[in-house]
């Protein structure tokens, strides 16, 4: 215990101390991350009910880069009717990293990458490339107020039938 509280002393006078963070910023932290990555593991799961309970009670969507529709403001129930087009799939994998989280007295906002794959069975995989910006209240824990993506690259396998993705059909635009 003498020997980190000297390192600590030691790092602080020679101005490390900033990258030294408090055990409650570090589970602050981890309860982020956890709540950004529940998002894509929910969407995966088809747990639409626990999916439902991360967001805030209105949530601007911006995909923008992705679809080329403008941001809206949108209820949790919005959300998930928008993403049942997941249900088409055989499976779906969203995974979400490399999180830069910055944490304010009442909310924050985390920076992470996504690589989200989308199989239908005897077809080649839809795979998303990008990045998200989300931003999280507090609120009874962290609740999601904002999602937007920044798409790097979309690979989209068409069927020789015609569009099997359902992504991409769009029978149901959300506005």
């Amino acid at each position: 215990m003498r020997m980190l509280r000297v390192t600590i002393f030691t790092l602080s006078i020679i101005g490390v101390s900033g990258c030294l963070s408090s055990s409650s910023n570090l589970n602050e932290k981890a309860r982020i991350r956890q709540t950004v990555n529940s998002v894509g593991t929910y969407a995966d799961q088809r747990q639409w009910n626990k999916l439902k309970k991360v967001f805030a009670d209105k949530v601007l969507l911006d995909y923008r880069s992705m679809t080329g529709q403008k941001a809206s403001m949108l209820t949790p129930n919005q959300i998930i009717a928008s993403w049942k087009f997941l249900e088409g799939f055989d499976k779906t994998h969203h995974f979400m990293s490399n999180h830069k989280i910055k944490i304010s007295v009442n909310k924050a906002t985390v920076f992470s990458y996504v690589y989200a794959v989308h199989y239908i069975k005897n077809h080649k995989p839809w795979i998303v490339y990008g990045s998200y910006n989300h931003e999280l209240v507090k609120k009874n824990g962290h609740k999601y107020k904002k999602i937007a993506t920044q798409l790097r690259w979309m690979a989209i396998f068409l069927h020789p039938q015609g569009d099997l993705n359902p992504c991409c059909r769009n029978e149901n635009p959300v506005s």
